[in-house]
């Protein structure tokens, strides 16, 4: 899959976790789930996940957030 932030590309990532949401059926994959962290500017921002062809051509839109990134506190 990949992930973009405000439209612009910033990783991409495998969706092999498991999905426990998910049954193990014939034809029903239960590893489908993904946990994966991305870097943004502070503000809010849209994040979007796209699936990746085999030959790695972004494929359908799997959804998008719009989050707000707040600044990172200097310890």
């Amino acid at each position: 899959m990949r992930i973009t932030v405000d439209g612009t590309s910033v990783k991409d990532a495998k969706a092999n976790d498991p999905r426990p949401d998910k049954p193990n059926r014939p034809r029903l994959a239960s590893q489908g789930g993904f946990s994966t962290h991305v870097s943004a500017a502070p503000g809010d921002r849209n994040i979007c996940v796209y699936a990746l062809g085999a030959n790695g051509a972004v494929g359908a839109l799997l959804g998008c957030a719009t989050v707000s990134v707040k600044p990172a506190k200097l310890t």
